[in-house]
């Protein structure tokens, strides 16, 4: 008898539970990560053979993924810092059990699959405890904000139970225009000389704040939890700049590579492979430029990467 997956979602204090709540179950959501953060996998095959069971941490802007997938799942409870937040969503989505406690919906044997859509702090915390409990998890990107906090995720991966895997937020990898199109063309070049890598968008804050399946907005979250949020951010930042002050600048510099920079990113590595090197960075808030070497086989190209948000209303 075959099983209808259940789903449970943890959301942090700065996460839209609702804006976030459709774009969970799209099947084109995520990439596994592996050891050299390269091999991806179609969710969607996954979806073919067996429905799952998980819990949630994060929605979108598409409340129709949701009711086309919903034969292929059940969201069995929903978690976030802010109760007011767990209310409004289990009442609006139908959700039967909704906490603030995210180790009550880890631990669940209920529970297959966890969406780890917490603020980027929480997700080596929560990702892992999943696994050790596991659970399958499709965490939102950026998988962390250092390198040694992605290989404690990857080691867990190795150790986890019942054969528990990580799939990272990377939705664009899986876009038609991307994988119809765009790497059948750069796959029919023989040999590239110089690519360029262009992400400027405009305020990406306002065109979020008005999207989402609702307007509504919490703020009753713990006293604590800031201090928490704040405590772990130094500890990845630090792991991230190990021996070197944390100023300002790569504070900044870090957040915008691990949100909207993080896209770009993806793709390029997709497309054009692992860089070899970083010939050179430029940093200048809000605008950050790099020039990477890659090779693809066996010839030697420059890849130059600019991305950053300027104020000109276009997303």
């Amino acid at each position: 008898m075959e099983t209808v997956p259940q789903y449970i979602c943890y959301s942090s204090q700065e996460t839209d539970l609702l804006r976030h709540l459709d774009k969970c179950f799209s099947p084109f959501a995520s990439e596994y990560t592996t050891d050299a953060f390269r091999s991806a996998h179609d969710v969607t095959k996954t979806h073919s053979r067996r429905r799952h069971r998980g819990w949630r941490s994060s929605p979108s802007n598409t409340s129709s993924e949701l009711q086309l997938l919903n034969h292929l799942y059940r969201i069995v409870a929903v978690c976030d810092l802010s109760p007011k937040a767990v209310g409004f969503c289990t009442s609006r989505h139908h959700i039967p059990t909704g906490t603030t406690d995210p180790y009550e919906v880890i631990d669940s044997p209920h529970i297959d699959l966890i969406f780890n859509l917490t603020s980027d702090e929480f997700h080596e915390t929560y990702t892992i405890a999943a696994l050790e409990a596991g659970k399958h998890v499709m965490v939102e990107k950026p998988l962390s904000l250092s390198l040694p906090s992605a290989q404690r995720i990857i080691d867990a991966e190795k150790k986890a139970r019942n054969g528990a895997r990580v799939f990272v937020g990377y939705m664009r990898r899986y876009a038609p225009t991307f994988v119809n199109a765009f790497k059948r063309e750069i796959a029919s070049i023989d040999r590239i000389l110089y690519a360029r890598s262009r992400g400027i968008v405009g305020p990406n804050a306002s065109f979020v704040s008005q999207s989402g399946t609702s307007a509504t907005k919490f703020t009753d979250f713990p006293p604590e939890a800031a201090a928490r949020r704040t405590k772990l951010l130094d500890g990845l930042l630090q792991e991230a700049f190990p021996n070197q002050e944390v100023t300002q600048e790569r504070r900044d510099y870090c957040r915008f590579l691990g949100s909207l920079g993080s896209h770009d990113l993806s793709l390029m590595r997709e497309v054009l492979g692992f860089p070899e090197s970083v010939t050179g960075v430029s940093v200048n808030e809000p605008f950050y430029s790099a020039i990477f070497k890659c090779r693809r086989n066996g010839e030697a190209f420059s890849v130059t990467y600019e991305s950053g948000i300027d104020s000109v209303p276009r997303f």
